[in-house]
């Protein structure tokens, strides 16, 4: 493999552990600036004052009194801050997937044979465009096809042209393992909070034995879906790694 050939093949993991960091620091640093919040409120805000609404830029109103204000802080803001965490999180895994196939399309192009398959153009697109424009329009195309299907073909497509399956995913967090199922978990857990604003529904409290009736989260937990995921594109980069 040549050195500019590497480069490329492994751009969306270096892109991805940058995006990777700012989330993580965001969300830890997001928790921090609400303890720091709740202190100054408790500590610095004069009894006489603490009934008094609470304005940003004196027009927008924050909240009606100091009390309810350390409330949202300790609990309601954290935990809207926790759902777009996990939806950040799954969409940065879902690009960094499709990133992925792009960057091996432009490493070996073997990878993407299919016996018998014919691939059709426009007449006028096929004489007006060179090669590597119809390249660039084929693989679009499989991309934006595996967008559309979700993580489940995503994971059948590395399967089936990189031989790279995903049940193969084990990872030991605190000396607990997890596997392909969580990352499943947390894809499902971004699902409900984007299209049911974390209501459950009767499969995923089958599929994963949830006895709650909306999702519910702890610090702890966010944490642990952040590593599981990580380490799950750090597994796919392992992976690729081995063709070298």
């Amino acid at each position: 493999m040549s050195c500019l050939k590497e480069k490329a093949l492994f751009k969306p993991f270096r892109k991805y552990k940058l995006d990777y960091n700012r989330l993580k620091r965001w969300y830890l640093g997001s928790l921090y600036s609400y303890e720091l919040a709740v202190s100054t409120l408790s500590e610095a805000v004069p009894k006489d004052k603490r009934l008094e609404e609470i304005y940003y830029d004196e027009k927008h109103l924050i909240e009606v009194n100091h009390y309810n204000l350390i409330k949202k802080y300790n609990k309601g803001y954290v935990k809207f801050l926790e759902e777009m965490v996990v939806i950040r999180i799954i969409s940065l895994l879902e690009n960094t997937l499709l990133e992925i196939v792009e960057a091996i399309f432009y490493y070996d192009k073997t990878k993407f044979y299919i016996p018998k398959k014919v691939v059709e153009f426009q007449v006028s697109e096929f004489l007006s465009k060179n090669i590597e424009e119809l390249h660039n329009k084929y693989v679009k195309d499989i991309i934006g096809n595996l967008h559309r299907q979700g993580f489940k073909e995503i994971s059948k497509f590395f399967n089936k042209n990189f031989d790279i399956n995903f049940n193969n995913y084990r990872t030991n967090i605190e000396s607990q393992d997890y596997g392909i199922k969580y990352v499943y978990k947390i894809h499902d857990i971004r699902h409900l909070l984007v299209h049911r604003l974390g209501k459950t529904d009767e499969k995923f409290q089958t599929e994963y034995n949830y006895k709650g009736r909306r999702i519910e989260m702890t610090e702890k937990e966010v944490i642990l879906y952040l590593e599981i995921i990580n380490n799950f594109v750090l597994f796919i980069e392992g992976q690729i790694e081995k063709w070298r």
